[in-house]
């Protein structure tokens, strides 16, 4: 048990406090004047935008604004340390290329021209994208020498290493994560959301996390999608009652020009006259 405990990565727990702002009923969308305050509706608008902050589609958005999809780790004696915006080299994977994922790949130089690709772990799945996983033994494998700043040639993994710090040696464990992997993570049971009061549109957010600034920072930019796809909406709904309203006031144009020319056709066929037009000019031609 002490060896369990030792071995595994200390878990943090990040919290978070999120106003919900309750929509408008001034505007010109409201056309029932019924009061959504009103009832319980507050306590359902504030539930449904958390099961809305913790859907897939808002966890993906958050994602691509993060530079999550390659974990650092300093390899340790009984357990390896996160080295999150702390690393000495920068990854950058090809996903449109077949990928290693599983197990943490090694990455050692002892200059600053070229560094060495092995695998250390226990369990590797072979990524192709589009395609679902297998697993692939690389227990044997021997080693793959790849120069700093350019992307690996190998049939399976394809990354580009570049060193960000004037280290002459050493060595990283990485670790690739896809986005699929990386939203049922945060989609999980490791995030949770609640209302904190029942009068107050206040979400808690809580995240478990193996790095506290890295949830941190995760919880943040959740927070600010959240608020970008809510303008988004809001722009959405204005453009389209401009477009509603336009298009009424086209119609109504319409209806009148099409009444006015039949009246027109009406008063040349059936020579009708404007008694009071037709007086002015006769009184005038006197």
């Amino acid at each position: 048990a002490l060896y369990v405990n030792k071995s595994s990565p200390p878990v943090y727990q990040v919290n978070g406090k999120f106003f919900i702002k309750e929509e408008s009923t001034n505007n010109i969308l409201n056309l029932t004047g019924l009061n959504r305050s009103m009832g319980n509706n507050v306590d359902q608008f504030v539930v449904n935008q958390g099961i809305f902050i913790k859907s897939r589609p808002v966890a993906e958005r958050a994602l691509a604004r993060l530079d999550f999809n390659v974990d650092y780790f300093e390899p340790g004696l009984l357990t390896d340390v996160e080295l999150y915006k702390s690393s000495p080299i920068y990854v950058e994977v090809d996903w449109n290329s077949p990928q290693i994922l599983g197990d943490k790949i090694k990455i050692a130089w002892n200059n600053q021209g070229n560094y060495t690709i092995t695998f250390p772990g226990k369990e590797y799945y072979h990524y192709i994208p589009g395609v679902s996983s297998e697993l692939i033994d690389l227990s044997e494998d021997p080693g793959h020498q790849v120069k700093f700043q350019e992307f690996s040639d190998l049939d399976w993994l394809k990354i580009k290493v570049t060193l960000t710090k004037n280290i002459p040696e050493g060595e990283v464990l990485i670790q690739l994560r896809t986005l699929g992997s990386l939203v049922s993570e945060y989609t999980g049971e490791n995030f949770q959301v609640f209302a904190l009061e029942e009068v107050a549109s206040v979400l808690g957010l809580t995240l478990n996390t193996t790095h506290p600034q890295k949830g941190a920072d995760y919880l943040n930019t959740l927070m600010e999608v959240y608020l970008d796809m809510e303008l988004e909406e809001k722009n959405r709904m204005s453009r389209n009652t401009v477009e509603f309203i336009d298009s009424q006031i086209a119609g109504v144009s319409d209806s009148l020009s099409y009444f006015e020319n039949n009246l027109q056709s009406f008063r040349s066929v059936n020579r009708t006259y404007n008694i009071a037009s037709e007086s002015s000019t006769v009184f005038e031609q006197m």
